[in-house]
C-alpha cells in the first residue's frame, strides 16, 4: 500500500489544539446572524408607535429580511434546526409589521398580506432562479461554467432526467 500524498485535516472541538479550526462552525455563524437579525426588530418595536406601517415594513426589509436573504443559496441543505431559527426571525419581523402578539398565528398573514415565502421555499426559489439564469446565459460566467445540462455529460446521458435538460 502506497502512502497517501494528500494532507489530511482533522477538525478539533477544543480551541486549545487549534483555535482557527475550532472556530470554523456554521452554528456559531447562524447564532451571530440571528442575534443581529433579532436586534433590529427589538429596536424598531420601541419606536413603532411613531412610524407608519410602510416605514416599519421598509425598515424590517432593509435590516432583517435582506440580511437573511443575502447569500441564502449557500445555506441550502443545512439542518432543519437552523431553518426553524431563521423562520422564527421572519415570523418575528412579520408580527412587528402587522402588530401581532408573540403567540398569534402569522403564517397566513405572511403569505397573503406580506407575500413572503417560508424560509425553506425562499432558499429553493433562489436556487431555481440561479439555475434558470445559468441555463439562459443570464448569470455570470463563473456560475454558468458550473451549471451544465446532464445531456452534455457522457456518463449521465442515459438518465431519464437528461432528456428533459435545457
Amino acid at each position: 500500500m502506497q502512502p497517501s500524498c494528500q494532507p489530511t485535516v482533522q477538525l478539533s472541538t477544543s480551541s486549545a489544539t487549534s483555535p482557527v479550526l475550532a472556530s470554523l462552525s456554521f452554528t456559531d455563524h447562524v447564532r451571530r446572524l440571528l442575534g443581529q437579525c433579532f436586534y433590529w426588530p427589538r429596536q424598531i418595536r420601541v419606536i413603532r408607535r411613531t412610524l407608519t406601517t410602510d416605514t416599519i415594513k421598509a425598515l424590517v426589509n432593509a435590516r432583517v429580511v435582506n440580511r437573511i436573504d443575502y447569500c441564502k443559496a449557500v445555506v441550502a441543505g443545512v439542518h432543519d434546526i437552523h431553518l426553524r431559527q431563521w423562520q422564527g426571525v421572519f415570523n418575528a419581523a412579520a408580527r412587528l409589521i402587522v402588530w401581532r402578539r408573540k403567540y398569534d398565528s402569522i403564517s397566513s398573514t405572511m403569505r397573503d398580506l406580506l407575500h413572503w415565502l417560508p424560509i425553506h421555499q425562499r432558499i429553493e426559489f433562489k436556487l431555481c432562479l440561479v439555475v434558470f439564469k445559468c441555463s439562459h446565459n443570464l448569470a455570470p460566467k463563473y456560475l454558468s461554467d458550473y451549471c451544465q445540462p446532464l445531456s452534455s455529460n457522457p456518463g449521465l446521458r442515459n438518465l431519464r432526467s437528461a432528456a428533459r435538460a435545457w
